[in-house]
């Protein structure tokens, strides 16, 4: 464990930031630049559009999957809610076994 721990100590937290930062970052760029293209990446007869867009939002399924999701995410914000509340009343105001190994 501590060769582990010693081997990473001299990489400067920067470069971990960076490194991820990078992995991150440019996929998603990709992403975002493609939605606004009218081809493939690549392709060599391509050009700034918003047809993917236009297609998202006159397509139906798009609003009953929208729907859908806040229904689902409305849904579980009220599970969670209370259930957190428990929970944290349970760990602050009583003695459970292994509220110490959670709280460290």
């Amino acid at each position: 464990m501590n060769v582990l721990r010693r081997k990473w100590q001299g990489l400067p937290r920067g470069v971990v930031v960076c490194i991820t930062a990078l992995v991150i970052y440019v996929p998603l760029l990709f992403i975002v630049v493609q939605s606004f293209l009218s081809a493939p990446f690549f392709s060599r007869s391509k050009s700034w559009s918003l047809e993917a867009f236009a297609f998202i939002f006159t397509d139906p399924d798009f609003y009953l999957a929208l729907r859908s999701g806040f229904i689902l995410a409305f849904g579980l914000v009220i599970i969670a809610i209370p259930l957190g509340g428990i929970l944290a009343f349970l760990m602050v105001r009583t003695d459970l076994p292994g509220r110490g190994s959670l709280s460290r």
